[in-house]
């Protein structure tokens, strides 16, 4: 609104969701290894179709088990009720996708802003071109196109995937029935890893004057993209092996798909859900 002739009020309309981070709920919350599955299966059913609907407008670039509120409507307060309503059938959680503050739009980015704009999000969650934009620049991107597509089209796609993963590792943990244990396994090796270069690149973030270049040098020097691609095949392959399993759910090919680098639409997300 114009509050006077070359001076501007910027408004923001700002919603109350009611929920709890999906990170905080999965910590305090155990279920068996069917509710989990349940879970996430909800979680991408109700996501997946949201982000087809945001995706022609911006990419979000920070999805993530802490921008993720689930809410499932209990009068119990307590994180294992609510756990237990969210895998029942007669209780479904609601899950809402929140902090949009470094999302982009979404025809700029693929116009080019990708090359301009600063690497977005939590690195937990990045893919292998995350980090090879972090560390060598988007110019070494457009030396592998396949690579380059995973960046410019598939970051939401992948760290929704992760989210997944990490959802039904937290609240099944040490519940993982024959042959879903190597997912199990695959997951926490990953996530090792992933921490440990997180602490690295918070710490610079968080220090006055960090060495960036420095940091980048340690990086190459940790093998970090390499670790990374290494950790991802090694989660494939769980996903593959939990989905030829006996009467496997869908939900474990779906996530394999979405891990696999290629490019993805939201809406064959769906389908191969069902």
């Amino acid at each position: 609104a114009a509050s006077a002739p070359s001076a501007w009020t910027v408004w923001i309309a700002m919603e109350c969701v009611p929920g709890i981070p999906l990170d905080e709920f999965a910590k305090d919350s155990k279920l068996p290894f069917h509710g989990g599955v349940a879970l996430c299966r909800e979680l991408l059913d109700q996501l997946c179709p949201t982000l087809e609907r945001i995706a022609p407008l911006c990419v979000h670039r920070d999805i993530n088990s802490h921008n993720i509120l689930v809410h499932a409507p209990l009068t119990q307060s307590d994180s294992q009720a609510r756990a237990d309503a969210a895998a029942s059938s007669s209780e479904k959680p609601r899950f809402t996708l929140i902090d949009f503050g470094l999302a982009t739009d979404t025809a700029g980015w693929r116009a080019g802003d990708w090359k301009k704009k600063d690497i977005g999000g939590d690195c937990r969650y990045w893919p292998a071109s995350s980090w090879k934009v972090f560390m060598f620049g988007c110019k070494y991107l457009l030396q592998d196109q396949q690579v380059a597509n995973e960046y410019l089209h598939n970051l939401d796609v992948h760290s929704l995937a992760l989210t997944s993963v990490q959802l039904i590792v937290d609240v099944c943990g040490g519940r993982f029935p024959e042959p879903y244990q190597a997912l199990e396994k695959a997951w926490h090796k990953y996530w090792e890893d992933a921490v440990r270069f997180w602490k690295q690149l918070y710490a610079c973030f968080k220090s006055r004057g960090g060495d960036w270049n420095a940091l980048k040098c340690a990086f190459t020097q940790q093998q970090v993209v390499d670790a990374t691609e290494r950790n991802l095949k090694s989660l494939r392959a769980a996903l593959r092996v939990c989905s030829s399993a006996p009467g496997a759910d869908a939900l474990f090919r779906t996530l394999a798909r979405m891990l696999d680098g290629d490019l993805a639409d939201w809406g064959e997300l769906s389908r191969l859900l069902h």
